[in-house]
């Protein structure tokens, strides 16, 4: 009688553990699984081990029949994780990838839910946590009106699905554009006419995005003034002034650098020619003045900057 307690309490913990929500950590591999199931995309910002309310939240809300199976039927779930221990989630380069999908996302605070389309265009989601998994499933709901009217422009053709797609864009406030990449990618580079009137803001922030995923995957300073200096020579409208302060600054950073790291007085006198140098793209007088004094005063006596970086007085 104990062996077919024992057999059936199996066979429920079995049936249990095959029904739980699995979560992918891989948003490009969701993505593909998004598309051919034709569902939305249910992205969890998170901070597994460090931050509290993604802990209760999880507890109370994501772990739970109810919300997995609304999610089972809705969505494909993916986690994007940024724990302290990067080991959570395989490793430091993963941990630094998830960390860019959150800044991509305008995500700045854990836990976050977002709603996605297979194109990465958000459509809903919240921030903050829930404390039962049906004030979440409320919240995240909201955003099948979204898709659906995402999807009917979609379906349309030419120059009406780009108007259609571009009066949804503009219907986003301003100052969260930043976070809404894919849906101006998808206007930008369909609308062969421009009658959206974005080709030209699609193609100045691609650049400036480019170049920032350029920079961050350099290794060294002199690598990031070069990606820099590469996208100056073909600036698009209205990126100069931009890409000019950029490289100003990147070429100020990396000549501290130097100075810290100098071996001898001529390491110092090439990080102060540097600095000199990034003042050419500082645009206003008053600033460049400002950092002239400061470099006068840094640079003063480069013999001594030497001994106190090796420790000699």
């Amino acid at each position: 009688m104990i062996r077919k307690l024992m057999c059936v309490a199996a066979v429920v913990l079995a049936a249990e553990l095959s029904s739980a929500l699995e979560w992918m950590h891989d948003l490009a591999a969701a993505v593909k699984r998004d598309a051919d199931e034709q569902k939305l995309l249910l992205v969890e910002f998170s901070g597994s081990d460090w931050c509290k309310h993604c802990i209760a939240q999880k507890k109370k809300v994501l772990d739970t029949p109810v919300f997995e199976e609304w999610v089972q039927e809705h969505c494909v779930p993916v986690e994007v994780d940024v724990p302290h221990n990067a080991h959570l989630v395989g490793g430091e380069e993963r941990k630094r990838r998830n960390a860019a999908i959150c800044e991509d996302f305008g995500v700045k605070s854990f836990p976050t839910l977002k709603v996605l389309t297979p194109d990465l265009v958000m459509v809903g989601g919240y921030s903050g946590a829930m404390q039962n998994p049906q004030s979440a499933i409320a919240l995240l709901e909201r955003a099948f009106p979204a898709a659906d009217r995402l999807l009917a422009a979609q379906a349309l053709c030419g120059d009406a699905r780009a108007a259609a797609l571009a009066d949804i864009y503009r219907q986003i406030p301003e100052a969260e554009r930043a976070f809404h990449y894919p849906l101006l990618k998808l206007i930008g580079e369909n609308d062969v006419n421009n009658v959206s009137g974005l080709v030209p803001e699609y193609c100045r922030v691609s650049q400036m995005r480019l170049l920032r995923r350029d920079m961050a995957a350099a290794a060294t300073g002199e690598s990031r003034i070069a990606c820099v200096e590469k996208a100056l020579q073909s600036p698009i409208d209205g990126n100069e002034p931009e890409l000019r302060r950029i490289l100003g600054q990147t070429m100020r950073e990396h000549a501290l650098l130097m100075a810290r790291e100098a071996k001898s007085v001529q390491d110092i006198l090439t990080a102060k020619k540097l600095m000199l140098d990034s003042l050419q793209y500082v645009d206003r007088a008053r600033e460049a003045e400002q950092f002239r004094l400061f470099i006068d005063a840094y640079f003063a006596n480069p013999e001594s900057m030497l001994r106190r970086r090796n420790g000699v007085q």
